[in-house]
């Protein structure tokens, strides 16, 4: 089980890092004009989607991204992030637990 978790951790890990990485090359590209404006909200919209997926992996029924709330999905899904004010991030999306 404990391999397992870890496999699938970082496997998860990995996917985010790449996710990231297309979503940082996505918005580069629509602040240099460079990007398709029509397409910018689907293609942000299906990385939104490829994160929650990650950031919400199971094993054995347990969200590992959820803190000690396993039994509850990291992310909400439905709930995009967005800034209430600026340089304070919105955390609202995160439903795990926030113990350190």
């Amino acid at each position: 089980i404990i391999e397992t978790r870890l496999n699938s951790t970082a496997n998860a890990l990995t996917n985010i890092i790449s996710t990231a990485n297309n979503l940082q090359n996505l918005i580069s590209q629509r602040r240099t004009g460079v990007a398709n404006n029509a397409a910018f909200a689907n293609q942000l919209d299906g990385l939104w989607k490829q994160l929650t997926n990650e950031l919400n992996t199971q094993v054995n029924g347990q969200y590992i991204f959820s803190g000690t709330k396993t039994n509850v999905q990291a992310v909400d899904t439905d709930n995009f992030p967005r800034l209430q004010q600026p340089g304070v991030p919105d955390k609202g999306y995160y439903n795990g637990s926030e113990q350190n």
